[in-house]
């Protein structure tokens, strides 16, 4: 009986020293694995690490951020008169403010590259009218409405708010294509004139005009712009732009003829300098995270 009771405890002895010995190993082989786990994405080579959304921090790893956009922008386009000759009837030119609007897409790559692609409105007007022609002035408007594709690149040049990183001083350089120059007035005519029954020799007979507009298929802007972020998924932009396009973009020339068969001609253009001011709304995609190895 004694010899049972022995044998029996021993056997239960060695069941717990077995549990025991079971629970040691399992929390060793866990730790061992999760500590492997954990540094081996950096034994792999940098092309083999899964870019995501969540920031992996390793020595010798740099590492960048990716954000894609889709904006819209609206603003004023202002353009400056230029005038060659000078009309022998009074007359006014002007060129009053129109609207625009821009969508594009792109991406910020570490809150200091933008590269944008996107497609802009503008409307050009050039109005001259004729003050002493007749009881009421005559005019004669240039009207166009332009579709450009732009492709934009702004650099960083100053972080305002070096705390939270909210907001952003940026320049940059833009290319316009044009694909389409839509003209909403005639181009070009003759309004001939009564004539007294005893003509003077300085008497009008006949007035020439024609309204033109440019075909060169490339505009260039100049960029200044204050980005700031109201959320890391929604920014708001105000912009400042140089667009320069060829002198007399929009021209206006007009010839008087006279009974003592001379002429005189004169006119009004657009300038090749124009300054865009807007703003803009921008929605973010996730952040999303490149590797590169600083080891070399």
């Amino acid at each position: 009986m004694n010899n049972k009771a022995f044998i029996f405890k021993n056997i239960d002895n060695l069941m717990r020293l077995k549990q025991k010995i079971g629970l040691i190993a399992t929390f060793f082989l866990s730790n061992f694995t999760s500590i492997f786990a954990q540094e081996s994405p950096y034994y792999q080579l940098p092309q083999n690490r899964k870019s995501g959304s969540e920031l992996i921090t390793m020595p010798n790893l740099n590492t960048f951020t990716i954000t894609y956009f889709l904006a819209a922008s609206v603003g004023i386009k202002k353009s400056f008169l230029g005038e060659n000759a000078v009309s022998p009837s009074a007359i006014e030119s002007s060129s009053h403010s129109e609207g625009f609007w821009d969508i594009s897409i792109g991406q910020t790559r570490n809150d200091n590259w933008i590269y944008e692609l996107g497609l802009a409105k503008y409307n050009s007007y050039l109005s001259t009218s004729f003050l002493a022609l007749g009881r009421n002035p005559l005019p004669f408007r240039n009207e166009t409405k332009q579709f450009y594709v732009p492709l934009r690149v702004k650099k960083r040049l100053w972080t305002i708010d070096k705390v939270s990183r909210s907001a952003f001083l940026n320049i940059g350089l833009g290319v316009s294509y044009l694909v389409k120059n839509q003209k909403k007035t005639a181009e070009q005519g003759r309004i001939l004139f009564n004539q007294r029954p005893t003509p003077e020799p300085r008497d009008y007979t006949t007035l020439d005009f024609n309204m033109s507009s440019s075909s060169f298929p490339f505009a260039f802007e100049f960029i200044t712009e204050i980005r700031g972020k109201v959320s890391e998924r929604i920014e708001i932009t105000a912009f400042g732009k140089s667009f320069m396009r060829p002198n007399k973009f929009l021209n206006n020339q007009f010839t008087f003829n006279y009974v003592d068969q001379s002429s005189v001609s004169f006119g009004a253009y657009e300038k090749p300098f124009s300054l865009l001011l807007g703003i803009q709304a921008r929605l973010n995609s996730p952040k999303y995270y490149s590797y590169k190895s600083g080891v070399e």
